[in-house]
């Protein structure tokens, strides 16, 4: 009796005979095949076997590479990574090992090949049932999933993919009695019946293709062949080369056992291209050596499960389409990601809580994926001033002692907020920052008014001198003399005597050839209110929606050059145009739209529902209602608005 461990894809195989040895030897050959073999050592392939975008922008990938695989030796260094996307690499990567659960299916051959006799008092199922228990056991404590099929005349499966490899262990050791783990007897009819290993190990394969994507997957058969059987190998190949496509290599270990002590010679042949390392026992059961060997290819399976995660940040990546690739020297992998589009994240910093006198405030970006185009601060939802467009951190330089700003902004608490924007149109807040404004003191308010009161005087002082100047000339000027006295002729007309060569003509209210008469179309026109052409004082309307109830008060403004408003619940990860901080408010639960005519109330499509009106008359999602000044609406039962104008010249 002999066994024989064909390390990689054939670990040990066994023939009874030089027939049997044959068939062993095609079979193996085709699962050796160059392709194949590539597809199952993996010792130059990178894989990578999952990404996860779950607290993006901070990406984590996961790869299998089997240099990373055994632990490094103290005096060897772990090889260099390198990620990139799209040919740029990404600095500051951090890598750590992770256990990614396996997927080992096993196929134990119970013919009656298996009943024949092998070692001194030992028959084939007696040297195998031993080997598999030991592979199980290893399995269970290294959280293995596996699964079991049973090879007799036709292929049972006893255990698919399972986490309870105890229930297995069970079945190895006949305490289960659902499944009978016991080989068939050899009769010469059961010999010649049928031994369909082919199908068990197609069957196999497409168990572990149902495996999750990430884990690595083995398949590890236990059988002793037979002579007179002709096996469906192409299938084998397709099945395993379909599983490589896909990312999801196989890796196959095949133990066979025969009683012929010559094997060695018809194996010789798999062994020169270096794929096959044939071990005999010469009719005693395994020696430590061997089981050592067998011990070493078993951890092999378990060390497949050691992958190397690296994370690092997606900072500077644009959305969409995009490869990444993670390269070992010149071992690279690539897999293609889809980059979800997100809007920038920024820190908001002040040089202090306390706004008196002047503040300066700028926004520190965290995270971008396109360049950042403006940065709106805000108190209580108000702009401050107009948009910063200058970076790179949107410096503003706020003077708290201007009355304008004291006037928007009386003294109290506030909460300060940067509204930025980037090229792809995303936008996002920054976290509030709770500050305070200072009332401004009798000092402040003197020395903010010492230099309009030095220009005011100053004014005084020049329109005063040149007043004096105008009297003093006037005075110095010639009077003029008195002009002559008129005559009153007989018929009471007034004449003046006059130099001029032409006189005065008298003044008849029915001559309308007059000098000074003017023509009706050319009079002017009376003021008429109702007229509309009667051209009136410009006035600008500026529309605001006012928290009332349900949430930290607040008013917002309505701008003229924004033409959507949304109204929603904060998140971690987006902060619409009108913030609200209540539960029963949905994320996207209502949009004010604001044209010439005023604003229009939108509800949307939330469970919550939007509301009009004292009476919180309900609104179906996309229902319209053109908004007056001092109507009031609700977002849910609990979150009451109000809106209003200001008209001002």
């Amino acid at each position: 009796m002999s066994q024989l461990p064909l390390t990689k894809h054939v670990h040990r195989h066994r023939t009874s005979h030089r027939a049997l040895l044959l068939f062993v030897a095609i079979l193996i050959g085709t699962l050796l095949s160059p392709q194949v073999s590539a597809m199952a050592q993996g010792t130059a392939q990178l894989r990578i076997v999952r990404t996860d975008f779950s607290q993006f922008p901070t990406i984590e990938t996961t790869i299998e590479f089997a240099a990373l695989q055994a632990p490094p030796s103290p005096s060897q260094a772990q090889p260099d990574l390198v990620v990139s996307f799209e040919g740029k690499t990404v600095p500051g990567v951090e890598r750590r090992q992770t256990q990614v659960p396996g997927a080992v299916m096993l196929v134990t051959d119970l013919s009656s090949r298996m009943g024949e006799r092998g070692a001194v008092y030992a028959t084939r199922f007696q040297l195998m049932q031993p080997m598999v228990s030991d592979l199980v056991s290893q399995l269970q404590s290294a959280d293995q999933r596996a699964g079991l099929m049973i090879l007799t005349e036709t292929v049972t499966v006893a255990h698919e993919l399972t986490n309870d490899l105890g229930a297995i262990a069970n079945t190895l050791t006949r305490s289960n009695p659902q499944v009978r783990f016991d080989p068939q007897l050899p009769t010469e009819e059961s010999s010649a019946g049928p031994y369909p290993l082919d199908e068990a190990i197609i069957q196999a394969l497409s168990r572990l293709d149902q495996a999750a994507p990430e884990q690595p997957r083995t398949l590890v058969v236990f059988a002793a062949g037979d002579p007179n059987k002709e096996f469906d190998t192409s299938a084998i190949h397709n099945a395993l080369a379909a599983a490589e496509s896909k990312g999801h290599p196989v890796h196959l270990l095949i133990y066979g056992f025969a009683s012929d002590p010559t094997a060695l010679t018809g194996l010789q042949s798999l062994a020169d291209v270096g794929t096959v390392t044939p071990v005999v026992v010469d009719g005693q059961l395994p020696s430590p050596d061997l089981k050592r060997q067998i011990f070493d290819q078993y951890a092999s399976v378990l060390r497949r499960s050691n992958m190397t995660t690296l994370r690092f940040s997606a900072t500077g990546i644009a959305s969409g389409p995009a490869n990444l690739t993670v390269s070992v020297g010149i071992i690279n992998g690539t897999a293609s990601l889809d980059i979800p589009a997100l809007p920038p994240v920024v820190s908001l910093i002040t040089s202090s809580p306390e706004f008196q006198g002047t503040v300066q405030m700028a926004t520190r970006v965290d995270f971008q994926q396109a360049p950042i185009t403006q940065v709106e601060y805000l108190l209580n939802g108000l702009p401050i001033a107009d948009p910063v467009t200058e970076g790179p951190d949107f410096r503003y330089v706020l003077d708290t002692n201007d009355p304008g700003f004291q006037q928007r902004f009386p003294s109290g608490s506030y909460e300060l907020i940067a509204a930025v924007k980037d090229a792809q149109d995303q936008v996002s807040r920054s976290q509030p920052q709770q500050i305070e404004i200072a009332a401004v003191t009798s000092s402040q308010g003197l020395s903010g008014l010492f230099l309009p009161l030095m220009i005011g005087g100053g004014v005084v002082l020049v329109v005063g001198a040149a007043g004096a100047v105008w009297q003093l000339r006037r005075r110095q000027q010639p009077r003029p003399t008195a002009a002559p006295a008129p005559v009153i002729d007989d018929d009471m007309t007034a004449r003046v005597t006059s130099n001029d060569d032409e006189a005065t003509a008298p003044y008849s209210p029915d001559d309308v050839t007059g000098r000074l008469a003017v023509p009706d179309d050319e009079r002017t026109a009376l003021f008429d209110p109702h007229d509309r052409r009667t051209v009136v004082l410009e006035r600008h309307t500026r529309w605001y929606v006012e928290v009332v109830a349900g949430d930290t008060a607040q008013r917002i403004e309505l701008k003229q050059s924004q033409r959507n408003y949304d109204l929603g619940r904060v998140t971690t990860v987006r902060t619409p145009d009108i913030p609200l901080r209540h539960q029963q408010v949905s994320r996207d639960h209502a949009r004010i739209e604001l044209l010439n005519s005023g604003p229009t109330l939108i509800a949307g499509d939330s469970s919550q529902g939007t509301f009009f009106g004292p009476e919180k008359a309900a609104m179906a999602p996309g229902d319209r209602k053109q908004l007056a000044s001092g109507d009031v609406f609700w977002l849910s039962s609990e979150v009451k608005l109000r809106v209003f104008c200001e008209i001002t010249s």
